[in-house]
C-alpha cells in the first residue's frame, strides 16, 4: 500500500486545484497525478490516479548507456548543436553538418529512474525547453543545470529499428526538428513509435562516429570507392579522411553489441550472405535487425579491439587480398587487431592552418607581454 505521504506535496506547491497535473518521483518511474476540486465544495486532497505515465522512464537506460555522443537527426543525417558553438545560456540548440566539433558532442547521464539529462560536452550546460514552456513549438536551448524536468528526458526506443525518440519530461513532447529552419523544437510525440517517415523529424540516432585503423598494415576501415552501393566491400585503405572511412558506432537496444553505420552511404556494415563462417567477407547493405549486421568490441588495449561477430567467436580481419576485410577465427595477431580513432572530418591542411593560427596567435601574446614588462622596468628605471 501506498502511503499518502507520497501523494500529496507540500499545500505551496498547489495554485490550480481544478486543472493541475503533478508529476510525482517513484523508484518505479514518474505517475501524472491529477487533482479535481468538486462543484460548490470545499478543495479537497482527492486524487485520481488516471495514468501511469513514461513506463518506459524505468528500462530506459538498458537503451542508451551512460556516455558522450553525436545525436544524429534521422531526417537529414545532421547532428544535434549549439548554435555558433555559443558559450551564453539561451544559445539555440539546432542541427548542422558534422564538424567535428565539441560544440556537437553530448554527455547522457541516467539516474536511478532512467530519466536523463543531456549536456554539451563544450559548455557544460543542459540541453533545456526554453522557460520550461508546455507549448508546441517551444524552442530548444542550452542553459546552466537548474535541476528542472524542462532539463530532464526520455529516451524511447522506435519498434523495429537503431532511432530513439527523446522526450522531455516536464511536458511529454518531443524534440523535433523544425521542418522550416534547422531548430530543434518540442512537438507532440509520435502516437507510436514505428519507423513512419512522417515521424523522422523526431527520430534520433545516438552514435560515437569513429574511425577504425588495422594494426597490422595501419590502414584504415574504407568502403571501397566510396561507394554507395548495396554489397559494396569493406576493405583497408591509406587515411584519407573521408565520409567512407567514417563509421557511426550505435549501440543496440538491451544488448553489449553495435551496429557500424557506413556515414557516407547510410547503410550498414554487414557479413556477406548472412554466412557466419570464416572467409565470409564484410560488406555494406540497407540496415535489418538481423545477426550478420551485430558486431561486439573486445577490448585489447587502449582503444584497441577485435571486432567480432555476435553470436560467433569470428573476427573481423584486415590481412585479406586487395585489402578485404573477411571474418576469420581469432587468434593473438595484429591483423585482426583495431584501433579506434574519434572521426574529424576536417581535412590534414585545415587541422595544420588552425594549428599554425592558434601557435601564431600565442606567440604574438607572448611576445605582447613581453613588450610589457620590457617597458615597466624601464618606468622604473626612471622614477
Amino acid at each position: 500500500m501506498i502511503n499518502k505521504k507520497n501523494f500529496f506535496p507540500p499545500k505551496t506547491q498547489f495554485y490550480n486545484w481544478q486543472s493541475m497535473a503533478l508529476f510525482l518521483k517513484f523508484k518505479t518511474g514518474y505517475l501524472i497525478i491529477y487533482i479535481k476540486k468538486t462543484k460548490g465544495k470545499q478543495m479537497t486532497r482527492k486524487v485520481l490516479l488516471c495514468v501511469l505515465l513514461l513506463s518506459v522512464a524505468v528500462t530506459a537506460q538498458n537503451f542508451i548507456r551512460n556516455g558522450t555522443y553525436l545525436i544524429i537527426s534521422a531526417v537529414n543525417n545532421k547532428v544535434l548543436d549549439v548554435q555558433g558553438a555559443g558559450k551564453k545560456d539561451g544559445t539555440n540548440i539546432c542541427v548542422h553538418e558534422h564538424l567535428g566539433n565539441p560544440n556537437q558532442e553530448f554527455k547522457v547521464s541516467f539516474d536511478n529512474s532512467g530519466v536523463c539529462s543531456i549536456v554539451s560536452l563544450d559548455t557544460k550546460k543542459y540541453v533545456n525547453v526554453d522557460g520550461g514552456s508546455l507549448k508546441d513549438l517551444a524552442n530548444i536551448n542550452q542553459w546552466a543545470s537548474n535541476n528542472s524536468d524542462a532539463q530532464k528526458f526520455i529516451i524511447e526506443p522506435v519498434t523495429g529499428t537503431d532511432m530513439f525518440v527523446i522526450v522531455a519530461v516536464h511536458s511529454g513532447k518531443a524534440l523535433t526538428v523544425d521542418p522550416n529552419s534547422n531548430n530543434v523544437i518540442q512537438m507532440p510525440k509520435p502516437q507510436s513509435n514505428d519507423a513512419k517517415d512522417a515521424n523522422l523529424n523526431q527520430y534520433w540516432r545516438f552514435s560515437q562516429r569513429v574511425s577504425f585503423k588495422n594494426m597490422s598494415n595501419n590502414k584504415m576501415f574504407d568502403i571501397r570507392g566510396a561507394s554507395h552501393d548495396t554489397g559494396a566491400k569493406l576493405i583497408t585503405f591509406e587515411n584519407n579522411n573521408k565520409k567512407n572511412q567514417a563509421f557511426d558506432l550505435i549501440p543496440i537496444v538491451n544488448s553489449e553489441d553495435y551496429f557500424l553505420r557506413c556515414v557516407h552511404s547510410g547503410k550498414y556494415l554487414s557479413v556477406s550472405d548472412g554466412h557466419l563462417v570464416s572467409g565470409s567477407q564484410i560488406v555494406q547493405l540497407p540496415f535489418g535487425i538481423v545477426t550478420p549486421q551485430r558486431f561486439k568490441l573486445d577490448l585489447v588495449s587502449d582503444f584497441t579491439y577485435y571486432i567480432a561477430s555476435s553470436k560467433s567467436n569470428l573476427v573481423l580481419d584486415g590481412a585479406g587480398k586487395e585489402g578485404i576485410v573477411a571474418l576469420a577465427d581469432k587468434k593473438p595477431v595484429s591483423s585482426q587487431q583495431w584501433k579506434m580513432y574519434m572521426f574529424n572530418p576536417k581535412s590534414t591542411t585545415q587541422q595544420l592552418k588552425e594549428e599554425l593560427k592558434e601557435t601564431g596567435s600565442k606567440t604574438i601574446d607572448k611576445l605582447k607581454n613581453n613588450t610589457k614588462k620590457a617597458k615597466d622596468k624601464i618606468k622604473k628605471l626612471f622614477k
